[in-house]
């Protein structure tokens, strides 16, 4: 099958030959008097994201290739692991009734076994496309689907997809018990749930024991500041800096709720007790509007600010820590939930990030059927009270680092800073993430986020995972940085990175050498950035030993007016304006985009790209303020 497809013949199947629904479950009700906000908009979403899937799923029975598949509206094709569907779609069925929702599924796993399966039981991430490790994810969604409901499926439906899934065991477990196998935890992990709910489909205890073995590595993962570890190549990788692949998108939004219903179902309380508190020290790395910093992971590639682009979401790990009365949880779900709202655009589509519909760039299918994923869990989970327990990130707490991958996380006032050490990519070169003791994020409580770190060189690490914008054929790096042509300081893996705190100020400082995305170090190309975060004020000082420049990209939005004077530049956001006052001119590089702002397809932000020029030896300096 061709994966793409002439925006011709998209636009003549999308206007005649797509099957439409219109459900909406606030007509339900909730069982609870004292519903949550919290719940409100989670049934909100499973409305408007399950009725857009139905829109978008194509009707042509004289064309297998395309019939029941779900186009997407901004890939023009069809994302293979919409399968993963199946689970959301039935239980939109059997809580509505509606029987459009099991039609749509039993024609979803029929495209998928046509186009997707391979004759050894595998299922291919994407048409086109060689990856086939995404099948333990299928595997937990039928079987899910078989475990709850098989006794409700015809009986022809129920033979079709136990025969699915006794193909998938079958190649997944030849994969996974492969002992030279490379893989990340977060399969590893997907992998020992899946098995553990096709053993209660299937009545066979191998299956439990094949799981659990693999579930014992994922535990053994668990670093001593609490974090997960295993997104590297290998998974127990460790780095010239002592670090390990550490990615809190793939963390929260998939391998710890995997986790952590393996260890729920299995009644394995050692294991979950371990478990729960890893996944509340990943708490650490939710910000005051349920972002999700993930501006340093090893996987950053595929991080926007609400989490990982094909990840399942967190609201599962949130879930299982409220039942267990874990504090924030709800608070973090909350949060989480308003920021889903918030990116959920006009087509019921989750958007990749908050400036996607500023930007005029279109919706990726691919966020919505797999955050789609996580909603029946938190909404058949009796939440009684709302979220007022803080989170880590809602007190000054000066300075928390972590370790095992080298992040730094700093409160002061109303700043909320990261640092990243970081040399541990999932992809070396076109797919590193940022390093070199960078900025990787800063945030205000007021205006919200001013700088997000994007990766050094625009690349399409996973195709068909990854969205390219449209409106611009260049896609600049957003992370403050230094810069000499190529080089650049967020590459540099041997900064000497070091920070300290005093009388409520904090002072981070990065001494290194500007480097290439293969390692080359620039010629007398040595730097020192020192960054100084007071309560009213955060402001960075720059020298070289060569020519570069001081790059500050500013995040904005759709309406932001910037306005530029010499050494002086405004911001003006909707909640407020950020200011900048230079010790030299600084220069805004404008974007085609007729706001002339850049835009970052991989974080979803618009940011006015600032800069000002170092001369060898003779120091710059930034101070930014909030209005």
């Amino acid at each position: 099958m061709r994966t793409l497809l002439k925006a011709g013949f998209l636009a003549s199947l999308l206007a005649g030959h797509v099957v439409a629904g219109t459900i909406d479950l606030t007509r339900e009700g909730d069982p609870s008097a004292e519903a949550t906000k919290a719940r409100a908009t989670a049934v909100h979403l499973m409305s408007a994201w399950s009725k857009a899937l139905l829109d978008l799923q194509v009707a042509l029975p004289g064309i297998p290739e395309l019939d029941g598949g779900v186009m997407c509206p901004a890939c023009a094709a069809m994302h293979g692991r919409t399968i993963d569907a199946v689970w959301p779609l039935c239980w939109q069925w059997q809580k509505t009734g509606d029987e459009r929702y099991l039609t749509a599924a039993k024609r979803l796993v029929r495209w998928t076994r046509l186009n997707l399966e391979r004759p050894d039981g595998a299922y291919l991430n994407d048409p086109n496309m060689g990856w086939r490790g995404t099948t333990v994810f299928s595997l937990a969604a039928l079987g899910r689907v078989l475990e709850r409901w098989g006794d409700k499926l015809d009986a022809e439906t129920r033979a079709a997809w136990l025969a699915v899934l006794r193909r998938q065991i079958d190649w997944c477990r030849h994969w996974m018990e492969d002992p030279h196998l490379v893989v990340n935890v977060n399969y590893r992990a997907g992998y020992a749930l899946g098995m553990e709910l096709a053993s209660r489909v299937l009545k066979d205890e191998r299956l439990r024991r094949s799981g659990e073995t693999q579930a014992q590595r994922v535990l053994k993962c668990i670093a001593e500041d609490g974090l997960l570890y295993g997104e590297a190549k290998p998974y127990d990788l460790i780095s010239p800096r002592g670090l390990r692949g550490v990615d809190i998108g793939y963390s929260v939004e998939e391998t710890l709720p995997a986790m952590l219903e393996w260890a729920e179902l299995r009644g394995d309380s050692a294991a979950l007790e371990k478990l729960l508190d890893c996944a509340q020290t990943h708490l650490w790395f939710i910000l005051p509007d349920g972002g999700l910093d993930n501006s340093f992971g090893s996987r950053a590639y595929k991080w926007t600010y609400w989490g990982s682009r094909t990840a399942d979401g967190i609201l599962p790990m949130l879930t299982i820590l409220a039942r267990h009365n874990r504090q924030g949880a709800r608070t973090a779900a909350e949060r989480t939930l308003a920021l889903y709202a918030r990116c959920t655009t006009g087509n019921g589509l989750l958007a990749g990030g908050i400036g996607y519909a500023d930007a005029g760039e279109p919706t990726c299918i691919h966020h919505t059927f797999c955050h789609l994923k996580t909603l029946p869990l938190f909404l058949e989970e009796p939440l009684s009270s709302s979220g007022d327990e803080p989170l880590p990130v809602d007190s000054s707490f000066g300075v928390k680092r972590f370790p095992t991958c080298g992040a730094t996380l700093v409160g002061v006032g109303a700043w909320r800073a990261s640092f990243s050490e970081n040399d541990v990519y999932f992809v070396d070169d076109n797919g590193k993430s940022t390093g070199g003791g960078s900025l990787t994020l800063l945030y205000h409580r007021q205006i919200g986020p001013l700088f997000a770190a994007s990766m050094p060189a625009w690349s399409v690490v996973e195709r068909m995972s990854m969205q390219e914008q449209t409106k611009d054929d260049v896609t600049r790096c957003l992370t403050p940085r230094l810069t000499c042509g190529d080089y650049m300081s967020v590459y540099d893996d041997a900064v000497d990175f070091a920070i300290s705190e005093e009388s409520g100020s904090v002072t981070a400082t990065a001494i290194g050498t500007l480097t290439d995305r293969a390692d080359r170090r620039l010629e007398n190309g040595g730097f020192k950035l020192v960054w100084q975060i007071d309560e009213q004020v955060v402001s960075i000082r720059a020298e070289a030993f060569t020519a570069m420049k001081l790059v500050v990209p500013v995040l904005a939005d759709g309406e932001s007016r910037v306005e530029l004077t010499d050494s002086t530049a405004t911001v003006t956001r909707k909640k407020g304006r950020v200011k900048l006052a230079a010790s030299a001119p600084l220069n805004w590089t404008r974007s085609v985009r007729a706001n002339g702002l850049a835009f970052s397809p991989q974080t979803g932000f618009l940011a006015a790209e600032l800069s000002l020029s170092v001369a060898p030896n003779k120091p710059v300096s930034v101070r930014l303020t909030v209005e």
